[in-house]
């Protein structure tokens, strides 16, 4: 990028306002500019020369706040400086072709990812995005001349685009997962010896074969998909980034999810991962009604370890 600072930050709008007059704005300050989200909360990120005004023209429209700016010269330098320290400190090994980035919150995640074949896993879930910065010190350690980041989390795909647009010595997309089980079969698709276009297509169209769930407790009092109250300390049943089951049971809610589904359409395979607060036997015991309620259906269980979430699945 010919600007040098990488602006990130959330922003809770006064009123509403004109998005799309907010991005010629951002536009005309630099490159890469996003404005995501709703009414009133939303995300920010533009590459500039001049952050302070970026900043003082949100202010005029509302609140801004974990505002992180980077400098990519600085962080460039440091990581060319670095490649070369480590370059002269061991004979190098020859790049391969493709490598991976993903993200994980759970150990047990992060040790699945890596069978699979990712190279560096960065720590990072629902309330721990990690920044753009982050995924281009992954990307750097990579040795290879082209690389895939797997966000596996809608919050985070934004920074993993910014990663891939800042990097200069070595080609890198983004495959758009929202979930790690959604990265474990777009990692399944990709061919030994792919060229980074055709594992990005192939991974993209995996990401359509897989419908995924999350199950977690609300924090605070809200609605469910069809308008019935939540309310702190329910249980959620997430189907596609929607709440469409509540309950007061980990158990009932995970069954009632995947009922749902399986009614929706019919799948062959469930991936599901237990939280690091789950126990091995309330697991077992989820694990074995859903195959009393879905004899049909492979099961492949896994200890995700991941915090806030006992249960996250995907079913093909």
């Amino acid at each position: 990028s010919e600007y040098r600072y990488c602006n990130e930050f959330l922003f809770k709008a006064d009123a509403p306002f004109d998005e799309e007059e907010c991005l010629q704005f951002l536009a005309s300050m630099g490159d890469c500019e996003l404005l995501v989200g709703a009414y009133p909360d939303y995300k920010i990120h533009v590459h500039s020369n001049t952050p302070n005004l970026v900043l003082e023209h949100m202010l005029q429209l509302g609140q801004i706040y974990e505002v992180f700016i980077h400098n990519m010269d600085m962080e460039s330098r440091e990581r060319t400086a670095k490649i070369h320290e480590d370059q002269d400190a061991a004979p190098a090994e020859p790049a391969k072709p493709l490598g991976f980035v993903a993200v994980a919150a759970g150990s047990g995640e992060a040790e699945i990812l890596e069978s699979l074949g990712v190279d560096v896993v960065v720590s990072g879930g629902q309330t721990m995005n990690p920044s753009t910065a982050d995924l281009l010190d992954a990307v750097s350690k990579v040795n290879a001349e082209a690389v895939i980041i797997l966000p596996d989390n809608g919050n985070i795909r934004m920074a993993a685009e910014a990663a891939a647009t800042a990097c200069t010595d070595k080609q890198v997309a983004v495959v758009p997962t929202k979930t790690v089980p959604q990265a474990f079969s777009a990692l399944f698709a990709v061919l030994p010896d792919s060229s980074l276009e055709d594992a990005v297509e192939a991974m993209t169209e995996a990401l359509e074969d897989v419908r995924d769930g999350e199950v977690t407790s609300a924090v605070r009092d809200s609605q469910a998909s069809d308008g019935s109250p939540i309310h702190a300390g329910d249980v959620m049943g997430i189907i596609g980034g929607s709440i469409d089951v509540v309950g007061s049971d980990v158990k009932q809610v995970t069954l009632e999810c995947i009922n749902r589904m399986q009614e929706d359409e019919e799948g062959d395979s469930l991936t599901i991962l237990a939280g690091a607060d789950l126990s091995d036997e309330d697991f077992e015991d989820i694990l074995a009604a859903i195959e009393e309620a879905q004899p049909d259906l492979e099961i492949d269980s896994h200890r995700g370890e991941q915090p806030l979430y006992p249960v996250i699945f995907s079913i093909e």
